[in-house]
């Protein structure tokens, strides 16, 4: 009987925004080429706490295809709304190494 597929995880991280009135983060993502559009593009928001997302953990719902670059943007939010984005392009690749072959149980006496 052939196993589950195990998901491996991918971290994105960035380094902290410092001001008084950020509200949050915001992660993006857009199959490669594609553009950052703050009203259409696909994104999860991240406690100000924080400065990593977890994939696919952190994306709920989310199916990314492998093997397929994606631009990845993290934004700082402030409290007026504002954004300022960080750009990064990346593959999420979840194939596991293929499994051992010609083993079994045997008894030992």
């Amino acid at each position: 009987m052939a196993q589950p597929k195990v998901a491996q995880k991918k971290r994105i991280f960035w380094d902290a925004v410092d001001v008084p009135d950020l509200v949050e983060y915001r992660v993006y993502w857009e199959k490669s080429p594609g553009e950052l559009n703050y009203e259409t593009t696909p994104h999860i928001s991240i406690p100000k706490t924080k400065t990593e997302a977890f994939v696919p953990d952190d994306f709920f719902g989310v199916t990314f295809e492998e093997d397929i670059d994606y631009n990845i943007w993290v934004t700082s939010v402030d409290d007026a709304g504002n954004e300022a984005p960080l750009a990064l392009v990346g593959q999420f690749d979840f194939t596991p190494p293929p499994a051992p072959t010609n083993g079994g149980i045997e008894s030992i006496f």
